[in-house]
C-alpha cells in the first residue's frame, strides 16, 4: 500500500470547482491509476488552513496531471510505502484517529434492496461509529466526537440527477483489538461513499 498526500493551491478554478464537486477529484485520482481498477481511498485534510489530497493505494499513482490540475507550480505530491506502518500495528496500541465518512442505515423493503437513510444528529452519528468497532477490528474510547457535520451536494455530470451524501467527521482516541480486522479496516475503509473522498481513516500514535 502507497500514501500519497498533494498540497491543494486553493486558488486554482479547478481546486474551487472540485472542493464543491467531489467527483472532480473522483475523475482525476481514477485517471492517475497506472493499471486495473484496485483498491484506493481518498479524503480531503485541511491543515493549519491548508488543504491536502490524501489518498491510499495499493500500486503507485502518475501524478502529474493532478499537481497540474490542483498543486502548487513545481510542487510534486508526496508518495511513502505504507506497509512498514501495516505491519507495525499491534493489538492493544493505542492511536489517535480521524476519518470522515457517511454515516446511514437501511429500511428494509420486502423482495427489495433497503432504502438508504442518513443519521443526521450527531448522537446518531456517535453512536453508527460504536457499532463499526468489533467488525473493525478496534476499541473506541468514550471521549471520541463528531468534529464536524453536514450535506454535500453535487452533479456527476452536467444535466444529470443531483447527488446528495451526509458527513461526518470523526476524532479520538481508538484501541486496537483485532490487528488482522484493523489492517483491513485502514486499507479498505469504513461506510460508503469510498469514491467521493469518504472512508479512509488515519490513525497516528497515541498523544493526550
Amino acid at each position: 500500500m502507497i500514501l500519497t498526500r498533494l498540497k491543494l493551491d486553493t486558488k486554482l478554478r479547478k481546486t474551487m470547482q472540485a472542493l464543491n464537486n467531489p467527483n472532480i477529484f473522483h475523475g482525476a485520482i481514477e485517471q492517475a491509476r497506472k493499471g486495473p481498477r484496485t483498491r484506493l481511498l481518498w479524503r480531503l485534510d485541511s491543515i493549519n488552513n491548508q488543504k491536502y489530497l490524501l489518498i491510499l493505494s495499493s500500486e503507485p499513482l502518475e501524478t502529474a496531471n493532478l499537481e497540474k490540475q490542483f498543486g502548487y507550480p513545481n510542487d510534486k505530491a508526496e508518495s511513502k510505502s505504507y506497509d512498514a506502518f501495516l505491519n507495525s500495528i499491534q493489538n492493544g496500541s493505542l492511536w489517535n484517529f480521524r476519518l470522515v465518512a457517511n454515516p446511514c442505515y437501511s429500511i428494509p423493503r420486502d423482495g427489495e434492496r433497503g432504502k438508504l437513510m442518513a443519521h443526521v444528529t450527531i448522537p446518531q452519528q456517535t453512536e453508527w461509529l460504536r457499532k463499526k468497532e468489533v467488525p473493525c477490528g478496534f476499541e473506541l474510547d468514550h471521549n471520541y466526537r463528531v468534529t464536524n457535520s453536514g450535506w454535500i451536494s453535487f452533479k456527476k455530470k452536467d444535466g444529470g440527477p443531483k447527488v446528495t451524501i451526509r458527513t461526518a467527521a470523526y476524532e479520538g482516541v481508538l484501541k486496537v483489538t483485532d490487528k488482522e480486522l484493523f489492517k483491513k479496516t485502514l486499507i479498505d475503509g469504513i461506510g460508503r461513499g469510498k469514491a467521493y473522498g469518504l472512508g479512509l481513516l488515519t490513525v497516528v500514535p497515541f498523544r493526550k
